[in-house]
């Protein structure tokens, strides 16, 4: 297959590049590329060159969505893989009203910083540390909590250890006493060994990560938890596309329904979101109210190798910060 693929994959480059500076040279109003195109950065072009530019398209999508490179939907394609880059931050970081902060950290900490991040615990957390069967676990809890806390100290400009958290009907975390004055609203997800924390001022955030393995995304579990369109895209897809469809779909799902504040509690085949890979995340529709269609943005995130994640945010028109902590 890669052999097959890599002649036309050079010949897709150059008059992919052609059809681009003839598209980028249309007039408005123009329905149709130039017969004729030429400058000093662009081949010549001609119709037939853009007629046999789309068929090398077609062609090579087959091989492409075989390898798991590409998504294809008839006459669009868009890599897989998103670009994101999660930079280290700068010495302040201030949250804007028009932005959403998300940090990702790693959950494998020396012995030296996990005794710190248990230091500013408070003693629910303490308690419920202790509780967990497996020092892994239990070290991967203390990491995203005192983390949680490292983080909600620097934009509060407060101790950690001096935060209070409570909680919603369904578990949801938030300020509690005049730490919430600011209206800092926050959420976070673990799996694995990542964590991923999403910090926004007077709009609600959910976040889910999900280190993607091929046996959890079986067709019985969709079917049980994701609605009839979704499992309908999800068995159209290609069989090599599916995991990933699969954990793009769950973690939409979980960052809708976190934002909420709902949890489980809000039934999952009530609503649907996009799966296909390298198509933007999005709230495709809900069986109740529908405005909630325009009330929340839904973005994948490209949390690494393995991963999935995404961020629902209440609204529209922020911007996104990503961070590495």
């Amino acid at each position: 297959m890669e052999t097959m693929l890599t002649p036309i994959r050079t010949r897709l480059k150059d008059e992919t590049l052609a059809l681009a500076c003839a598209v980028s040279m249309r007039r408005p109003g123009d329905r149709k590329p130039p017969r004729r195109a030429r400058s000093a950065s662009c081949p010549a072009l001609t119709f037939s060159t853009t007629v046999r530019s789309i068929a090398l398209v077609r062609y090579a999508l087959a091989g492409f969505v075989a390898a798991g490179d590409f998504s294809y939907s008839g006459t669009l394609f868009r890599q897989v893989r998103m670009t994101q880059t999660w930079v280290n931050p700068p010495s302040d970081t201030p949250l804007a009203d028009g932005e959403v902060h998300l940090w990702r950290a790693s959950l494998v900490q020396t012995p030296d910083a996990l005794r710190r991040l248990r230091s500013t615990l408070a003693p629910d957390e303490s308690e419920k540390a202790a509780r967990y069967h497996f020092p892994r676990d239990r070290d991967h809890y203390v990491a995203a909590r005192g983390l949680l806390r490292r983080l909600l100290g620097h934009y509060l400009a407060q101790p950690p250890q001096s935060l209070r958290f409570s909680y919603g009907a369904y578990g949801k975390p938030s300020l509690a006493d005049a730490a919430g004055a600011q209206d800092l609203r926050f959420n976070l997800s673990h799996s694995h060994e990542l964590v991923i924390y999403a910090f926004a001022r007077g709009r609600d955030v959910g976040v889910d990560i999900e280190h993607m393995r091929a046996d959890l995304a079986g067709d019985d579990i969709a079917e049980r938890f994701f609605s009839a369109r979704e499992v309908g895209m999800l068995r159209a897809l290609p069989v090599a596309a599916r995991t990933r469809a699969f954990f793009n779909c769950w973690t939409r799902k979980e960052a809708y329904i976190k934002a909420r504040g709902e949890g489980l509690s809000h039934p999952l085949d009530a609503f649907d979101v996009s799966l296909t890979p390298g198509e933007p995340a999005a709230l495709l529709g809900t069986r109740g109210d529908p405005r909630e269609l325009t009330r929340w943005s839904l973005h994948a995130l490209d949390a690494g190798e393995d991963y999935a994640a995404a961020v629902a945010v209440q609204g529209t028109g922020h911007a996104l910060r990503l961070w590495q902590l």
